[in-house]
């Protein structure tokens, strides 16, 4: 049968490896919608998975919103900091309180730490500062000075209360500074009750960390109603009070305290326990501060309660919009597939025959596979015309020059042939001329043996002719690569011919491929928008689940928004791999994909039975456009004898040698295209025509 070289469409077979060709056609629509149910089934899954943490999370949040949290504190200079404070706070009968504040600093390199305890308004005395030993069993005190020497402090008086400076010298360390002091009569005793008011916290820390305090009365108090503590300034944390060695105690436990929170604690108990006290109101205040902190707690439960939702209508937002807006665009990719080719046919894996002769190599592989011509593709159309007749190829050896080159190198002489008119016919019994884009590689190449030719009346060692004209026929591919880089008016004349090769090949290339589908566009288009969606909603997940500092919420967030960012990537992937085409431009790209790989696989072939000598010669100059000519060429030289090679256009040498094509011509070509226009990429165009922009 005569194969190769008619335009053909097929009709396939999905069982045919190679050769038999009949009619099968398969419901794409069945496919489509298949597919597109499993999405909808994961992502659906996704959404009950995420509305089950969030619905977990929330009752977590919820429970919490009753129990405060805590404080604060400061430090200056010096690389270090402060992870942790704890607090013990003793209340003493004549109301005044003392503190052992206790911070613990993650140092890598401190000078100094400042401590500033605002008292405004109440005296401070027995204050001291030191250092907890490593094992926590003893603290050393440092010396009050102003001399600024390791292992001293100083105390300064500020408008709001006190500065304590510390100079404690440490590198890479953990160290734990311990500042007791009494302030007094920070306990107001009322007619019927006491009262203690209090801030945990002073100046800001640059890090969240965690607070424990810890408030001791002088004696049991027996009535509950007589003994509430109230915390401000946060709805996490714990608060509870015990009794322990004959003593009503409170504990505050606040992890991750933000350094912008004010955290301030409220406790009334009765005026029997601090009856040296002399800061006396004569009034009865208890029904009062119990209404106030009620209403205030109140107040801070509904605000948070509003913050919460809010957080959780945002964190709902992400889980929910995020892999909508996915599955949206996988549903409309799904949808306008099955739109333009709802009976898909099916075509062989390997393709028998070139699906369209009357294409050259270039445009056929602008028209299939990639979005502009590459080296390869120059490179592809220069052995076209060698095998056409327009140009002949011949290898050229040569010493190798250098102190430590040894042996002999190769290069192709390229001469004109005898079809060197580019308005005359090609071989094989063709009747078209040359296209737009072939001419540009001949007349590339014949602007390549003009230079040398003019280069040759200049060199006056070269032979003359007895009219003194020089005998120039020829140009080698080393000879264009030195000029290209040494002469910048040659280079810019043969950048000229590229352009132009280029645009030309994309005009012929979007002429056959026909144009795109505007569905593909608008596929893309959903694509992109679904991938910024999901990233905006991934973001303020992961940010709303940091705020609301819940550890189940902000998992929520990130596994919904990897997932949503993975299933909008893998979309841009299946977009490139299987793209949006109308039923003819999926059949011709089916059938050129099936030939390359016949020429991938022409090595596990029987040639002489698939093709004529002449015929697979034909297909060279595809193969490297497709990237397979190693493979074609071994394969020839493989089943072909010298001398059946020889009855080629192409001479033997180049097919018993494959490495002179893809080897030393293709690196030469892309090494002279690269200095011709080295703001493009000519050698990797990954993009491709049909197979769309990701």
């Amino acid at each position: 049968m005569n194969i190769m070289n008619r335009p053909c469409r097929y009709k396939a077979n999905r069982q045919a490896y190679y050769f038999e060709i009949t009619t099968v056609k398969e419901p794409y629509k069945e496919e489509a919608m298949k597919q597109l149910q499993r999405w909808l089934f994961v992502f659906s899954l996704i959404i009950v998975v995420c509305s089950t943490f969030v619905l977990t999370a929330a009752h977590q949040t919820t429970n919490a919103a009753n129990q405060p949290r805590t404080v604060q504190a400061q430090a200056e200079e010096g690389k270090f900091a402060i992870t942790a404070q704890d607090i013990r706070a003793e209340v003493e009968a004549n109301g005044s309180v003392s503190f052992v504040d206790t911070f613990t600093y993650d140092i890598k390199d401190l000078t100094m730490a400042e401590f500033k305890l605002d008292h405004e308004g109440y005296e401070i005395r027995n204050y001291r500062v030191g250092v907890l030993t490593e094992d926590n069993t003893e603290i050393n005190y440092l010396t009050e000075n102003y001399s600024t020497q390791p292992n001293t402090f100083s105390a300064e008086k500020i408008s709001t209360g006190t500065s304590f400076k510390v100079h404690y010298p440490a590198t890479n360390t953990n160290i734990q500074l311990v500042f007791e002091y009494t302030l007094e009569a920070l306990v107001a005793n009322y007619n019927d009750t006491a009262n203690l008011l209090y801030k945990l916290t002073n100046e800001a820390n640059q890090h969240t960390y965690n607070l424990t305090a810890k408030i001791l009365l002088p004696t049991i108090v027996t009535n509950a109603d007589n003994f509430q503590v109230w915390l401000h300034g946060t709805q996490q944390g714990e608060i509870f009070e015990t009794v322990e060695n004959n003593r009503s105690i409170v504990y505050l436990k606040v992890d991750n305290v933000n350094p912008t929170q004010t955290l301030e604690v409220n406790a009334i108990f009765p005026v029997s326990l601090t009856p040296n006290n002399q800061n006396l109101i004569e009034e009865d205040r208890k029904d009062q501060i119990i209404a106030e902190e009620t209403s205030l707690v109140d107040a801070e439960i509904a605000a948070f309660e509003q913050k919460r939702n809010r957080h959780l209508m945002l964190l709902m937002a992400s889980v929910v919009f995020g892999p909508l807006s996915v599955l949206a665009a996988f549903g409309y990719y799904f949808l306008a597939r099955e739109k333009l080719n709802p009976y898909r046919t099916l075509l062989p894996t390997h393709t028998k025959e070139i699906p369209d002769a009357t294409i050259t190599p270039a445009v056929m592989a602008v028209s299939m596979f990639r979005a502009k011509p590459t080296a390869d593709d120059f490179t592809a159309t220069i052995v076209d015309l060698a095998r056409k007749g327009f140009i002949e190829l011949e290898e050229v050896r040569k010493e190798k020059r250098g102190v430590s080159a040894d042996g002999e190198s190769s290069t192709l002489k390229i001469s004109l042939g005898k079809q060197h008119d580019e308005n005359d016919h090609p071989v094989l019994g063709a009747t078209a001329p040359l296209l737009l884009h072939e001419r540009q590689v001949l007349n590339y190449i014949k602007a390549g043996i003009q230079a040398e030719a003019e280069a040759a009346k200049q060199d006056i060692a070269r032979q003359l002719l007895s009219d003194g004209e020089v005998h120039v026929d020829s140009v080698t591919l080393e000879q264009m690569e030195e000029r290209t880089k040494k002469d910048k008016e040659y280079r810019k004349s043969q950048q000229v011919y590229w352009k132009k090769f280029v645009d030309f090949t994309e005009l012929n290339g979007s002429k056959h491929r026909g144009r795109k589908p505007r569905e593909a566009a608008f596929a893309r288009g959903a694509n992109i928008l679904a991938l910024i969606i999901s990233s905006v909603m991934a973001t303020l997940g992961v940010l709303v689940g940091i705020e609301v500092n819940v550890t189940s919420l902000l998992i929520l967030a990130i596994v919904v928004g990897i997932l949503s960012l993975g299933a909008a990537i893998f979309l841009m992937i299946l977009r490139t791999r299987r793209p949006i085409l109308t039923a003819e431009q999926d059949f011709n790209l089916q059938a050129w994909q099936g030939f390359g790989n016949l020429l991938a696989d022409a090595r596990k072939i029987n040639m002489r039975e698939t093709a004529s000598i002449e015929k697979w010669e034909a297909t060279i100059p595809y193969a490297i456009s497709l990237g397979v000519a190693n493979q074609v060429l071994a394969a020839m030289h493989a089943e072909y004898s010298e001398d059946e090679l020889d009855t080629l256009n192409l001479k033997s040498s180049l097919l018993t040698n494959g490495y002179l094509i893809t080897g030393v011509m293709q690196n030469s070509i892309s090494h002279t295209l690269a200095a011709i226009d080295p703001g493009s990429n000519v050698n990797n165009y990954s993009n491709t025509s049909f197979h769309e922009e990701a």
